[in-house]
């Protein structure tokens, strides 16, 4: 079956999507679980030390794993509202989208993220990846929820 669109209009028109992502992107940082690293071992743990533990050194350390991604972010307008009948106000659910690339994707995907950071708020995710392809171009969306 014959295609409506050429190879070179195909490669012009996907390069104009690439655009639009790289015009309205903005960077989110995804937050990993820290690195625990024992830095000494403390003996008075064991059997045998009976030393109290109030004053003891921490004997490990976190390693901050995170990386800083590129994403499309849409607030959306849509989102379910949750009314305060005391105060008769709506109150959004803090529902955000999120649209990246397959670098942020693997990131995302490998081991546990605990939160990702953007318009210095804090989300955690609340769906998986979505594959949102347009010809030659693929992206990955997720919904993020608020942490409050």
């Amino acid at each position: 079956m014959a295609s409506l669109i050429s190879a070179s209009e195909k490669t012009g028109i996907t390069a104009a999507f690439n655009d639009i992502f790289d015009t309205f992107k903005r960077e989110i940082v995804v937050y990993k679980e820290p690195i625990k690293t024992v830095t000494d071992l403390n003996m008075d743990m064991f059997y045998g030390y009976d030393l109290p533990y109030e004053g003891k050194p921490t004997n490990y350390t976190y390693t901050v794993v995170s990386g800083t991604y590129q994403a499309m972010i849409r607030y959306e307008d849509d989102m379910s509202h949750d009314t305060d009948s005391s105060l008769n106000t709506t109150i959004p659910d803090g529902e955000v989208r999120v649209k990246v690339k397959e670098d942020a994707m693997n990131f995302i995907e490998s081991g546990k993220t605990e939160k990702i950071t953007m318009d210095n708020k804090n989300y955690n995710l609340a769906s998986e990846a979505s594959v949102a392809k347009f010809l030659d171009s693929t992206f990955y969306v997720y919904h993020l929820k608020e942490i409050k």
